[in-house]
């Protein structure tokens, strides 16, 4: 398991607030941790497999508010 240091944490914009998260995650698995409760399939333990077919957890980064699937796109500070 990787150590998380201070430096390791990256500030983005979450419906308007700043929030800390690590980098390095998918923005799905960079929220959660975070109290954010962002629908998903692909982490469901009773599915063989994954892989963002579904596109439930789509969300909007951004200025022009792009859709991108959060399960498979990295946590980035500025879109």
């Amino acid at each position: 398991m990787r150590e998380l240091r201070e430096d390791t944490r990256i500030a983005i914009s979450v419906d308007g607030a700043e929030v800390q998260v690590d980098a390095g995650l998918t923005i799905l698995s960079a929220l959660k941790p975070e109290g954010f409760d962002l629908p998903s399939l692909c982490n469901d333990v009773r599915l063989e497999r994954a892989g963002g077919n579904c596109g439930l957890c789509v969300v909007e980064v951004g200025d022009e508010r792009r859709e991108v699937k959060s399960c498979i796109n990295p946590v980035r500070p500025a879109w």
